[in-house]
């Protein structure tokens, strides 16, 4: 093994990112980065940059542009230290540049220290996509089942991948052995690409015949007539027979079955091979199963028509009979909520006497049981809140013109925590509320007691807020929640700690951290708030790359982007210039990525 102590031999790291990236997933593997000899230095050496040389492997007018980017991305400089995460990170930089298909890099030891080569070999970019032969589909059709867009990267193992989905396009309206091209085409006058996507689609199907098994009541002609499939072989010469379509059909045939009481049936269908006509032959095979129809008995509250909107046979079908219990538990739920805490309710099947025995009645038997009524709620411990602030949070109450009373444990326990939550905003911080429910012997009626234990309200004493120099201590206090004499709330402390980073992270420190701490008197009575702000490094917003314009100036672009190069980074700026960008509507999409950001450097790339 050659040893890197050797300053005059030559390194290669055999950094090659062939890479054929996706547009818009970039990711940095390590298998795609493998070294030469050693694994950058292991033997412990420091070696630094001498010099840093860029290569652009493309056209001419390509070059100089290629270059002066890859000079910005690259964030290594003469005299820097080398190790494999300074060169993962430039490398990193490169490719969320999408300019650049293959990266290559080489290292030369000299006496001065390591001489860095990057040959980049630029994308060719997709400057159009043309479709012939897409009738009777529109060319918006073709294009959403290509993972490829006009302004996207080129690369040659997407075109293979496009066929696929285009063909299965064809197949779902009935077109038989779709044969799809795909070319790319450089474009006369520049390194761009055009693809080119041939579509010949070939014969298609059409209906022969249509035919039903196991329809006993239901007639062929009713079922024909809701068929797409069918009406659409009515029309001489363009009615194409569709697989796709016909199992829609199936689906409302299924629908249809289920609102006729069929709530058992099952439907499937068998395609004959067709000949040389073209044509096919369906069978549409039918179950039907048993008829459902579906009676009340012992329901007292409910009309049949509001318990009927519970039973989803109709709609879900009763497989396994969970159709059914769904229904019976629909309408348990129902009275539950109503008041009716014992209702209960059993589904029984009998077949209907002088008919066939394939038609069933579902008969839910209900014993609805007793109503239970809020006859009184009484509140005790309560010394700071009045009662009637207390009433106003509650739902559980004694019967009203315009309320029933009924007692439900559900709505009790909401309740609680709404009352809870006002003790809470008021400074309670240590408050119990406890419920204590007694019922009748009847259980006609329940009497609701809450037993309240204020504790102490805490108040704001004091409110500090330190290290802050970035901005004026007054636009701070602006966004803060609490006020001295302001009941204290934890909810409102975290407000304020997200309020204020923000305010700071717009000023250029996107790392800014906000740690809020509260002293409390010894009777928890008074607190005194700090909020101890880091903003972390201030970070410039560097370079802007723009990729994928191709019929829209860049000009147009960082004129609705509004951010400016060498300007105090603001994330929120750069989130309304994309929402602007979007706003536009003339692109198919628009998203960034900043680099450096997440390495907290002090200038990020955009």
């Amino acid at each position: 093994m050659k040893q890197l102590c050797d300053k005059k031999q030559m390194r290669l790291w055999a950094l090659i990112l062939g890479i054929l990236f996706l547009p818009y997933a970039w990711v940095l593997a390590a298998d795609n980065i493998t070294v030469g000899n050693d694994t950058f230095f292991s033997d412990g050496s420091s070696a630094v940059i001498n010099d840093i040389r860029v290569v652009i492997d493309g056209a001419p007018d390509q070059q100089e542009s290629c270059a002066a980017m890859a000079k910005r991305l690259i964030r290594l400089h003469p005299g820097d230290p080398i190790n494999e995460g300074t060169i993962r990170t430039t490398i990193e930089a490169l490719k969320l540049s999408h300019r650049f298909s293959a990266i290559h890099v080489d290292s030369i030891s000299e006496s001065e220290g390591e001489t860095l080569t990057f040959t980049l070999t630029p994308y060719r970019i997709i400057k159009d996509i043309r479709i012939q032969g897409k009738y009777p589909l529109f060319e918006r059709d073709i294009l959403n089942q290509m993972t490829l867009y006009p302004g996207d990267p080129y690369t040659r193992a997407d075109l293979s991948a496009q066929t696929g989905a285009i063909i299965e396009r064809y197949k779902r309206e009935g077109y038989i052995g779709t044969q799809v091209s795909v070319k790319a085409l450089r474009d006369h006058g520049d390194e761009n690409t055009v693809i080119l996507v041939d579509i010949d689609k070939g014969p298609h199907y059409v209906l022969g015949t249509l035919t039903f098994e196991g329809n006993r009541n239901v007639s062929p002609n009713a079922l024909k007539w809701r068929m797409r499939v069918w009406r659409a072989a009515l029309v001489p010469g363009i009615g194409r027979f569709s697989e796709y379509r016909l199992k829609k059909d199936l689906d409302s045939l299924l629908k249809y079955y289920r609102r006729k009481g069929f709530a058992d049936a099952d439907l499937s269908y068998r395609i004959d091979d067709p000949d040389n006509s073209h044509q096919v032959n369906v069978t549409v095979q039918i179950q039907e199963g048993r008829r459902y129809t579906v009676v009340f008995e012992g329901n007292r509250r409910f009309w049949n028509l509001t318990l009927k909107k519970d039973v989803v046979i109709f709609t879900d079908g009763n497989r396994s009979n969970i159709g059914v219990r769904k229904s019976v538990q629909n309408m348990k739920d129902r009275y539950r909520e109503a008041g009716f805490l014992d209702a209960r309710i059993k589904a029984e099947a009998t077949d209907v006497p002088g008919n066939q025995a394939d038609i069933h009645r579902l008969r839910f038997v209900i014993q609805e049981g007793p109503k239970t009524v809020v006859d009184a709620v009484t509140i005790a411990g309560n010394q700071t809140l009045s009662e009637t602030e207390i009433r106003k949070q509650l739902l559980t109450r004694p019967p009203t013109i315009f309320h029933d009373g009924a007692f439900v444990p559900e709505t009790l326990e909401e309740d609680i925590y709404a009352v809870t939550t006002l003790y809470m905003k008021q400074g309670f911080q240590e408050r119990t509320v406890d419920p204590d429910v007694k019922f009748s012997e009847d259980n006609t009626g329940a009497a609701v007691s809450l037993k309240i234990n204020e504790g102490p309200q805490t108040k704001v004493r004091s409110i500090a807020i330190n290290g802050l120099t970035v901005l004026p201590e007054t636009a701070a206090r602006k966004v803060l929640v609490h006020k001295i004499g302001d009941p204290f709330g934890k909810a409102a402390l975290d407000a304020e700690k997200e309020a204020i980073a923000s305010l700071v992270s717009e000023k250029g420190y996107p790392h800014a951290t906000v740690n809020a701490s509260v002293n409390y008197s010894e009777d928890r009575t008074q607190a005194d708030i700090a909020h101890d702000i880091d903003p972390g490094p201030l970070v410039s917003l560097g370079e802007i790359f723009v990729s994928g314009n191709l019929r829209t100036t860049e000009k147009v672009i960082r004129r609705e982007l509004d951010v400016q190069p060498q300007s105090p980074l603001s994330l929120r700026s750069l989130h309304d210039g994309q929402r602007r960008l979007r706003d536009l509507d003339i692109f198919h999409g628009v998203s960034y990525r900043t680099f450096g950001l997440k390495e907290k450097e002090e200038t990020v790339n955009l």
